[in-house]
């Protein structure tokens, strides 16, 4: 699971810092923004693993997806 990650997460952080290099961004800024972008990762393979073994409960997992289906 972690290999597969962090495979995914090259193609995600470059389609992040390639619109800010266009949009004249400096290096610096581009990592970090697409270090970001991987932040929230470990808390969802926490959450995977059962509600009661992440770092969220239950009610906010529902909560988050609900955010992220624009609910």
């Amino acid at each position: 699971m972690i290999v597969a990650i962090a495979i995914q997460n090259i193609p995600e952080g470059t389609s992040v810092a390639i619109p800010m290099a266009e949009a004249g961004f400096g290096r610096g800024r581009q990592f970090w923004a697409a270090v970001a972008t991987s932040a929230p990762q470990p808390v969802g393979a926490g959450e995977r693993a059962g509600p009661s073994a992440g770092l969220l409960g239950g009610a906010a997992l529902m909560l988050a997806l609900s955010f992220v289906l624009g609910v």
